[in-house]
């Protein structure tokens, strides 16, 4: 049985919080990085940049307290998982929405192409299914240095 429902995940520098009037602020949303390197990358090199991956959660049901469990993968153009991230949050009875970032320091990349980061909610004790998907295309090239 599901218990959250994933409403909208964005990818951003940064985010802030109004805690006075409950409401999140986004900051330089990300769809596309250019990249220049001395040399294309040989394998995976981590890109020294700081990002958020911000999601909005439902709770589709009035049910109890209950531990959320996700997972995000990030993975490059040939499907191959670079990061995986667990994350865990509680949904609260009297709530109905949940707001959650993700702080990203240091980005691993090996080609140019589109990356995804896929995210996984646990619906049973070790089945996890993938609940969205979010892509950063990369344009990896050679500087002239």
């Amino acid at each position: 049985m599901k218990h959250m429902k994933n409403i909208w995940t964005i990818l951003c520098r940064s985010s802030s919080v109004d805690t006075d009037n409950n409401t999140i602020s986004l900051f330089d949303c990300v769809e596309k990085l250019k990249v220049a390197l001395k040399e294309k990358p040989k394998e995976i090199i981590a890109l020294p940049i700081e990002m958020q991956l911000v999601s909005m959660w439902l709770k589709e049901s009035d049910d109890v307290e209950k531990k959320v469990n996700l997972k995000i993968d990030f993975v490059d153009p040939k499907d191959k998982v670079l990061q995986s991230n667990k994350v865990d949050f509680t949904s609260e009875k009297e709530k109905i929405r949940h707001r959650h970032r993700l702080y990203i320091k240091g980005l691993p990349i090996t080609i140019s192409g589109r990356y995804y980061f896929n995210t996984f909610i646990e619906q049973e004790k070790g089945k996890f299914i993938r609940v969205n998907q979010i892509p950063l295309d990369i344009d990896v090239s050679q500087s002239e240095d």
